[in-house]
């Protein structure tokens, strides 16, 4: 057989293959099948799994694990009705925990310059392996050169092809755009795509304790510790911890700052104070709870005057005395109107009383305080202790210190 070569713009014929002619025969025999097996496996390269569970093809949501973790689910094609699908469901069952799943898809503007350069990379491959074939040597050189550099192109436009990453949020799914991967740095797919989320705030390696004390306890006084570990993955949209040690380190660190305590519900249900300013044992589980600060300053105070007096003291181990009336937030109550003051036809605008406190009855009192601090813009108390005594150096490390911490400047006289 001839073959027809061409040099230095003369043609000829030749019993040696035309390497070009040979090649582009190849790459127009290569079927859809041969194609995408090839694309799998450069993926599968281009995937270091480290950073996140990272999935190529899925063909089911049922083959997605319904967990805490982040994903990272590798379209062949961007379809947003199926990722919807897969972030709705797992297999025939409703997919709990949405926010963890990302996608990544082929810009489609490139498919077209990625394919032929796959296409090369398959013929390249299989001419080399032709042994029938017979090349000169350049030939051969020719082809080890083009192979060694048509697999390198090929895993960087990988990184050009599939740089569109969807994001789940609470109106759907929103994209944005990896870009061009830097020239000579091998950072695999998932990697880039992690590190992206985390600079958009999606994934977060660390939590601020302050951010959890504003975010969670502005408005209530504990949260369940398991509910604060499972929100970020459930609901879409919001920040998702890359792990539960995450919540654990943020909680404990928050803790021993004394910006929340730890503690537990009791029985009906109230928060029970186990740890503040010290170094707690975070569970994230069961009826474990984050509790505001203020709820722990004052069962501790509560706690230190009943074990004086020989009462029972609010948490730490004891029974909790108070019931939901009596619980010690600040915030406002929505449901009480101004006008009608509560449940009673008529409506005060002044209150005036004067008691006996009885041993053991402060944290009773308590909830009666936060009742009239919602109902009256202004609350005056006047304490008047005797029939005791108390010392220089107790007066200043409880009395006043407690005051301190509330920001009040008590007038105490002797």
């Amino acid at each position: 057989s001839f073959y027809l070569h061409e040099q230095a713009g003369r043609y000829y014929f030749s019993t040696t293959p035309n390497l070009n002619r040979a090649l582009a025969v190849r790459m127009d025999n290569l079927t859809p099948e041969q194609l995408a097996q090839a694309e799998w496996e450069a993926l599968r390269q281009q995937v270091g799994g480290q950073k996140m569970k990272t999935f190529i093809w899925p063909g089911s949501s049922a083959d997605i694990p319904d967990d805490e973790a982040p994903k990272l689910l590798i379209f062949r094609e961007a379809d947003p009705q199926q990722m919807q699908e897969f972030m709705r469901n797992k297999g025939q069952t409703p997919r709990v925990h949405r926010n963890t799943l990302f996608f990544l898809a082929p810009l489609p503007t490139d498919r077209a310059r990625f394919d032929q350069l796959l296409r090369r990379h398959l013929a390249i491959a299989e001419l080399k392996q032709q042994k029938t074939l017979v090349l000169t040597p350049e030939q051969r050189q020719t082809l080890e050169r083009d192979a060694k550099q048509t697999e390198r192109d090929l895993q960087e436009q990988l990184g050009h092809l599939y740089r569109q990453l969807y994001l789940p949020g609470a109106n759907g799914l929103s994209d944005l755009d990896l870009g061009i991967p830097t020239h000579g740095v091998d950072q695999k797919l998932d990697v880039r795509a992690y590190e992206r989320l985390r600079n958009e705030g999606r994934l977060v390696e660390r939590l601020a304790p302050l951010v959890i004390k504003e975010r969670y306890l502005a408005n209530r006084d504990y949260v369940e510790t398991q509910q604060l570990a499972e929100s970020g993955s459930r609901a879409p949209g919001e920040m998702l911890a890359v792990s539960r040690q995450v919540w654990e380190n943020a909680i404990a660190e928050g803790v021993r700052q004394g910006l929340f305590g730890l503690g537990e519900l009791d029985e009906q249900g109230q928060p029970r104070c186990l740890y503040f300013n010290e170094s707690p044992t975070v569970g994230l589980a069961g009826r474990e709870v984050i509790i505001r600060a203020q709820v722990c300053k004052a069962q501790r105070v509560a706690q230190e005057h009943a074990a004086e007096s020989g009462g029972v003291g609010i948490g730490y181990g004891g029974r909790q005395e108070t019931n939901r009336a009596e619980r010690t937030e600040d915030m406002p109550d929505e449901s009480y109107s101004p006008v009608i003051g509560g449940s009673s036809k008529s409506a005060y605008a002044n209150l005036r009383m004067s008691f006996d406190l009885p041993l053991g009855k402060v944290s009773s009192l308590l909830g009666l305080l936060n009742l009239l601090q919602k109902r009256f813009n202004a609350l005056h108390i006047t304490i008047e202790a005797k029939d005791g005594a108390m010392g220089e150096d107790e007066l200043e490390d409880k009395v006043r210190e407690t005051f301190r911490q509330m920001q009040i400047d008590p007038d105490i006289s002797y």
